[in-house]
């Protein structure tokens, strides 16, 4: 279901200009690019990474060298793979450290998989901490905070708690596991006190992040739960017109319908720690009462449009928040049947970052035309600093 709604969101809107995004006040900190420590981009040469040489066949001229990997340009393909989910793999404490996890270089296709999650110094970005922990796919791993600041890490098929020396506390295991599409959903309340994890949105279980004890588990047929906090959950149910409805409920407990949506409204929502709602639409971000009374709306200049599909973030005082701003530019009609090609492209233009209680931009930290898909973005708990990682680069701003 993520999928087909990001597949019509950028449908609805693929035929709008180049956004102009103009910037508020933030200073960059420091950057880095991450291949310093350990970084790789799955992304690119695929075919070199993770392929292996096809066998020479008689009357043939001789396969091709192998490099330092023993990887081959002759191959087929061996592992697709493409690493861990960006949105989920960023995080600043409150001390002002930044910690990022990725898929840990390999010595070859076949060599065991790890999660690295570097912590970054805040004030110069120099190493602080580096954990290499294993990891069957990197699409089931995760970097978190706890609602007490302890590091959370999802590797190896289990939540877990770091100690202060980097050392693992506690853990648990993760939902079991389909056997089609073996991923991993993770979603926490503003708080951070509150876990939800899915493997198929479907089950759904909720734990205590300070102990990992589970606290309610269900099993949804026609309910996809999305957002929640510490007490409610909201989910999106697919009615018999193939709309989707709003309900909420005590996480797994009765739900109650908030409001249909129609043709105008959008389906991207995030409960917040008040209990209202925010929802991100194609041309503005709104505030709602669980009543979908409006408490305050915002709109970006120009032709920049608010999205959430690459992430959002929210500080755990509660004061500011941050989402994705995008532009796009069509280079032919979709229509043309001649033409090569997608009909439009698009791009993350920049970050908004929000007052959470009167709408107004606090600042936009531009992007540079990032690619969709591999961008990440966290506040720091207090809202004043917000850390970007994008094409390989890894940012911290003061906001």
């Amino acid at each position: 279901m993520r999928q087909e709604l990001r597949g019509m969101t950028a449908g609805l809107v693929c035929g709008l200009a180049l956004a102009a995004v103009a910037a508020n006040a933030q200073t960059k900190v420091w950057s880095i690019h991450l291949e310093t420590v350990g970084w790789q981009d799955p992304y690119v040469e695929m075919d070199a990474r993770f392929k292996t040489p096809a066998p020479a066949k008689s009357g043939t001229r001789p396969a091709q060298p192998r490099d330092a990997t023993g990887v081959g340009s002759s191959a087929v393909p061996m592992d697709l793979d493409l690493g861990v989910i960006w949105p989920d793999e960023l995080v600043l404490d409150a001390s002002g450290q930044v910690i990022v996890g990725f898929a840990a270089k390999r010595a070859g296709p076949t060599a065991p998989k790890a999660l690295r999650v570097v912590t970054l110094n805040g004030k110069d970005g120099s190493m602080v901490r580096q954990m290499d922990l294993p990891a069957a796919t990197w699409d089931r791993t995760a970097v978190m905070l706890a609602g007490d600041g302890a590091l959370l890490v999802v590797a190896g098929d289990r939540v877990q708690r770091v100690k202060s020396d980097g050392t693992i506390g506690i853990s648990i295991p993760i939902p079991p596991q389909p056997e089609i599409n073996p991923g991993l959903w993770v979603r926490q309340s503003p708080s951070g006190r509150t876990l939800m994890m899915t493997t198929d949105e479907k089950s759904f279980r909720f734990v205590r992040t300070d102990t990992l004890a589970a606290v309610a588990e269900c099993r949804l047929e026609n309910d996809e739960i999305h957002t929640l906090t510490d007490d409610l959950a909201v989910s999106m149910a697919e009615n018999k017109t193939n709309g989707f409805e709003l309900h909420y409920g005590p996480l797994c407990g009765p739900m109650k319908m908030l409001w249909n949506l129609a043709d105008s409204r959008s389906s991207s929502v995030h409960l917040l720690e008040d209990g209202s709602v925010l929802e991100v639409g194609q041309g503005e971000v709104r505030q709602l009462t669980v009543s979908d009374k409006t408490v305050w709306s915002w709109k970006p200049s120009g032709d920049a449009h608010p999205s959430d599909l690459d992430g959002f973030s929210a500080s755990r005082n509660g004061e500011r928040m941050a989402l994705e701003l995008t532009a796009y530019r069509t280079l032919h009609s979709p229509s043309c049947m001649e033409c090569k090609g997608p009909s439009y492209e698009s791009w993350g233009e920049g970050i908004a970052v929000l007052d959470a209680k009167s709408g107004e931009l606090a600042a936009t930290v531009p992007l540079d035309h990032a690619k969709q898909n591999r961008l990440a973005f966290a506040l720091s708990p207090d809202g004043r600093k917000l850390a970007v990682m994008h094409d390989g680069v890894l940012e911290l701003w003061a906001l």
